[in-house]
């Protein structure tokens, strides 16, 4: 068996191409390179440098058949030449990342009296920008819920639904995570929190699992453990959302506000949370890590390098490698290289159906994006040696 000069990645002798790093292959290439294949897994993942933002305007319709009928013809031409079928009806969980098609209508709800709320666009900004008090708090929440929302319903719109699926759940950790922390104070301050049909989440780390990404489910527990006294825990739990670069050190004064609230007021707040929570939850979809929160778990490169760790302790743990790629993908859908590492693994699996909806995926958010053509390029050429 032959492996790549440049990246060390095995090599298959009917492609012309590596598939780890889009070299061209050289006949002079040698089993002898294969000393050690597992220690060069797949290439070092690229820390992004940019954030969420809303979609670019949309392409043309043309161009979006055009590339949709290339990814067809070549996922034909590569089932017809691998005839094992290359796992074409495989179930591997891919769709469970994302949202429903069945979008719920957006809902407006009022702040609790009429504070002025943020002017800021972004949603991350909005929610953290500096308040006197709760009432101006909750005004700037009301803004960034509504702008994850129509984020959300911008990409919803082009059908790119895991991105659409990224701002619910960010969006939808931000709201129960205020609600909880609401409801933990209100109890402390011997009031009644109001009984529902409907259990709502409960479980900082089931509330934190809605989207790894928002630091926002670290902040209000820490908040909520300050408040019952547990300094040292809170100081824990506020360094592990501050690790998080979408996290501001000003954000640490709202536990402030609201401990300041009646009882009364309190419930007000909650009610305008909890209505977000619903609209929100209601549109995220169900994929969850399978494994617990972690400072670093709002990174995909912390589960990039898990993967590559897979692959390093054995080779041929594709699937193995495939969870923690996929984590990556969900806590960033917005980079390619996401999409590229869970098309290289469902390729290595025979998935051919999988494979192909995370390459034009990646298409859709990076077209020039290096990686993806090159895995695009050496699909085609196999069809083309039929």
């Amino acid at each position: 068996m032959a492996f790549c000069s440049n990246c060390g990645a095995k090599l298959d002798g009917a492609k012309e191409f590596c598939t780890g790093c889009g070299q061209a292959i050289q006949a002079a290439e040698q089993p002898a390179q294969a000393a050690q294949p597992q220690q060069q897994a797949a290439p070092a993942p690229q820390q992004p440098t940019y954030q969420p933002q809303p979609p670019a305007k949309k392409k043309s319709n043309t161009t979006i058949i055009i590339m949709i009928v290339v990814l067809l013809i070549a996922a034909l031409a590569a089932a017809a030449y691998y005839t094992n079928g290359f796992g074409l009806f495989g179930n591997s969980g891919a769709n469970d990342t994302i949202a429903s098609t069945e979008r719920p209508s957006s809902a407006t709800y009022a702040p609790i009296a009429t504070a002025q709320p943020s002017a800021s666009s972004n949603p991350f900004e909005a929610i953290q920008i500096g308040s006197k008090d709760a009432l101006e708090f909750m005004g700037n929440f009301e803004t960034g819920m509504n702008l994850f929302r129509e984020y959300s319903d911008e990409y919803f719109d082009v059908g790119m639904f895991l991105q659409a699926n990224w701002f619910d759940s960010f969006g939808a950790v931000s709201a129960c995570s205020l609600r909880y922390y609401i409801d933990l104070l209100i109890e402390s301050k011997g009031g009644v929190v109001p009984s529902e049909e409907n259990a709502r989440l409960s479980d900082w780390d089931e509330i934190a699992s809605l989207n790894m990404a928002s630091p926002f489910a670290w902040a209000f527990e820490s908040f909520a453990l300050s408040a019952e006294g547990r300094n040292a825990e809170a100081e824990t739990a506020w360094a592990m959302a501050m690790a998080n670069p979408l996290m501001t050190e000003d954000f640490a004064e709202t536990a402030a506000l609201f401990e300041a609230l009646s009882v009364g007021e309190l419930l007000t707040a909650r009610e305008q949370a909890a209505a977000h929570e619903d609209t929100l939850l209601d549109a995220a979809g169900s994929y969850r890590p399978p494994f617990e929160r972690v400072a670093m778990g709002w990174s995909d490169v912390f589960y990039l390098e898990k993967g590559n760790e897979a692959l390093i302790a054995d080779g041929t743990d594709y699937s193995g490698a495939l969870v923690w790629f996929r984590a990556a993908l969900a806590v960033d859908p917005f980079d390619p290289q996401n999409f590229y590492y869970c098309a290289l693994m469902h390729m290595e699996m025979d998935e051919v159906f999988e494979m192909f909806y995370h390459l034009e995926e990646g298409l859709r958010i990076a077209p020039d994006d290096v990686r993806l053509n090159v895995l695009l390029e050496v699909l085609m050429k196999v069809g083309e040696g039929i």
